[in-house]
């Protein structure tokens, strides 16, 4: 049990799946080739349960993966986004061969160094969805 502000808690909460809208074009070139997901299953929600649930009156095709143990959950429609401050951060063990294939593929990357030369990657992909990706430290 977990003691917070004077109340006893079990922690219960853990992510299950980041659900994310992609443009088609980024599925292959970023999701598969970059950042290694593999497709569990594909479906449709009708624009009926996409606006009960979203607010959104349109059907959606959803292609659920997992990327390297990340579960995630792709609404495919490259319908335009606004850019906010919202992003994934990944540890990966792989951070510099992601940030190169994704810069070679042109997808917008940007590398800040720390004094100590560590290196974080923000890369983002057509939709404006932001990953930021850490090397794993080995200790």
């Amino acid at each position: 049990m977990r003691q917070e502000k004077g109340l006893n808690t079990k922690m219960a909460n853990r992510i299950h799946h980041i659900g994310l809208q992609i443009a088609e074009k980024d599925l292959q070139l970023f999701y598969i080739d970059i950042l290694r997901c593999v497709i569990i299953r594909e479906f449709n929600l009708s624009k009926e349960e996409a606006f009960s649930i979203f607010n959104l009156s349109k059907a959606v095709r959803i292609i659920y993966t997992r990327c390297e143990g990340i579960e995630m959950e792709f609404f495919v429609d490259s319908s335009a986004v606004t850019q906010t401050f919202n992003h994934i951060c990944i540890h990966s063990d792989i951070a510099d061969e992601i940030a190169s294939k994704a810069n070679s593929a042109g997808f917008r990357v940007y590398t800040r160094k720390k004094n100590d030369n560590t290196k974080t990657y923000f890369i983002s992909d057509s939709n404006h969805n932001v990953f930021e990706i850490k090397n794993n430290i080995i200790a």
